[in-house]
């Protein structure tokens, strides 16, 4: 197989481009352990990208669905919790089921993100606290199915779908609240290393992406209050005044 037959598939999956970059990915994985079995002597699959994706993934939530959703699902009920655990969490809905009250200690609670493997201990939200504090479960998990059950990823995932849509959220998910949870600390001026330290990415790349729906006014007003408080006007005038070798480096 060569890279030139990687991107023909990579072609025919244009219309699904989520799962092209998904087989991509194990395609290098594969070819990389063809390698280390003395196979083959080259990767075919890393000198081919992705298909590009027409849209923008899972919907970002808005401040109206979120407040939507509560309206529909009040303080103390089940939808509520999930909503909460998900948004001031920003996890994904796997690591969300597997959370309880063992994982909670000095204000903090412990997720080992199942995709990433990656360790986050996050502070627990007000909001959050009380909506767990609402919302007694007695069981090792948060959120537990109609028989007491932990919830599995999927059934989570469709029992949540069905809440969405009982506030006439169709077009809104679960992952899309871990989106909304980015886009809120983005909106508020957080620096993309503090984004990271909450939702477990790791590149800068990762945070635009789930960032990338902030508010443009919002993130306006504060750039230009920013520089207004910096009083940039007078800049040239501190210039000036400063020796002339530093000045002509630039400061």
């Amino acid at each position: 197989m060569t890279a030139r037959n990687i991107a023909k598939l990579m072609e025919q999956m244009h219309e699904t481009p989520t799962a092209g970059a998904i087989l991509l990915k194990r395609l290098r994985q594969l070819f990389d352990y063809a390698i280390f079995l003395g196979m083959r002597k080259d990767n075919p699959a890393k000198a081919v990208k992705p298909p590009k994706s027409k849209g923008q993934g899972f919907h970002t939530w808005s401040e109206e669905d979120i407040e939507a959703f509560e309206e529909r699902h009040p303080m103390g009920t089940k939808a509520r919790l999930a909503l909460s655990l998900l948004l001031y969490t920003a996890q994904r809905r796997s690591d969300v089921v597997t959370m309880g009250p063992q994982h909670v200690k000095n204000g903090r609670i412990r997720v080992k993100q199942m995709k990433t493997g990656a360790e986050l201990f996050i502070p627990i939200h007000p909001t959050l606290a009380a909506a767990i504090a609402a919302r007694p479960s007695g069981q090792l998990a948060y959120l537990v199915t109609e028989f007491g059950k932990p919830f599995s990823i999927a059934g989570f995932g469709n029992w949540f779908r069905a809440r969405c849509d009982e506030a006439g959220l169709k077009h809104c998910s679960a992952h899309g609240l871990r989106k909304a949870a980015s886009r809120r600390m983005a909106e508020l001026g957080l620096s993309n290393q503090l984004i990271k330290s909450i939702t477990g990415h790791v590149t800068d790349s990762e945070v635009a992406r789930y960032t990338r729906g902030a508010d443009q006014v919002i993130l306006a007003d504060q750039a230009m209050a920013t520089m207004a408080a910096a009083d940039l006007s007078n800049q040239q005038d501190r210039l000036a005044k400063l020796p002339r070798k530093t000045a002509e480096n630039g400061g």
